[in-house]
């Protein structure tokens, strides 16, 4: 009876109800070579679909292992939950709804043999019709985004940690968005390294209706004056009155000239993150419009 070797590196895939697309998430998973043992770990936060089923249908393809996460809903907690029960020192977190291209975890393991996080790079034209891609740019710079002008950080769908430093962390704190960056900032205070892998390349999904599209940028608007309030002590600053008013116009001259779908998509969820900044603002008690 051959031994199973304990696992090296663990994936993490929080889902709930993602039955649509967790098959083609676990097969890129299916296609990676990694030189050590490794395993995937299925957080269910609660799926009411037949996610579980499509997970288990994989058993024969992956080291694969079903965890409940269902106490709290989030992915927030279904991460944590995952991390706890990984056997492997490096995690890497998979989005449901992404596909990791060949050589993915070994790049991500690669930058974990000396760094604490690592962030891997988005690939955006794959899984997304062309009007979905217009509604925004992933604003990455090798895997690293500085979209609120403070330090960088991965996005939850292509970041890797180590669980020692994870575990140090505390884990992620109990948000619905904003959660990676508030993780990726207080890693970083705290002294530990992270490294950008531009070899990790994700296929990521936006969201494909403009409801969708519209609910995610208000989340997305909302997290960022909570993340103010968490980190102007450290030094993370907000714009002038005269840069919001030129962003309205802006939107407002985008607005105007829209004539199809994609320029809808573009408004949407600018508005969507201005709108999300302005309550997030009133619920926080500041003013990071």
């Amino acid at each position: 009876m051959t031994a199973v070797l304990p696992a090296v590196l663990s994936v993490v895939v929080p889902c709930r109800n993602a039955s649509r697309h967790l098959g083609q998430a676990l097969d890129g998973l299916a296609l990676q070579r990694l030189d050590e043992p490794w395993e995937v770990v299925i957080a269910d936060n609660g799926s009411t679909d037949n996610t579980l089923a499509v997970a288990e249908g994989f058993a024969d393809r992956l080291n694969l292992r079903l965890i409940s996460a269902t106490a709290v809903t989030g992915q927030w907690y279904a991460r944590n939950i995952g991390v706890a029960a990984a056997g492997g020192d490096c995690i890497v977190f998979l989005d449901a709804d992404d596909v990791p291209a060949p050589g993915y975890l070994v790049a991500m393991r690669g930058a974990l043999a000396d760094a604490d996080l690592a962030a891997g790079d988005m690939e955006t034209e794959s899984l997304n019709p062309g009007w979905v891609r217009r509604s925004r740019d992933t604003g990455l710079v090798a895997g690293f985004s500085y979209s609120m002008g403070f330090l960088p950080y991965a996005t939850s769908a292509c970041l890797a940690v180590r669980k020692s430093a994870f575990e140090r962390l505390g884990g992620f704190q109990p948000w619905r968005v904003g959660e990676d960056a508030e993780f990726c900032w207080r890693a970083q205070i705290a002294g530990m390294t992270i490294r950008a892998v531009p070899d990790a390349v994700l296929h990521y999904r936006y969201r494909d209706t403009l409801p969708g599209i519209a609910r995610q940028a208000l989340g997305y608007g909302a997290a960022q004056p909570r993340l103010y309030r968490h980190f102007r002590s450290q030094g993370m600053a907000r714009e002038g009155i005269g840069d919001v008013a030129h962003r309205w116009r802006d939107l407002a001259g985008r607005a105007r000239r829209a004539r199809d779908k994609g320029d809808a998509a573009d408004c949407v969820y600018l508005f969507g993150i201005y709108a999300g900044r302005f309550l997030g603002s009133l619920r926080q008690r500041v003013w990071y419009p």
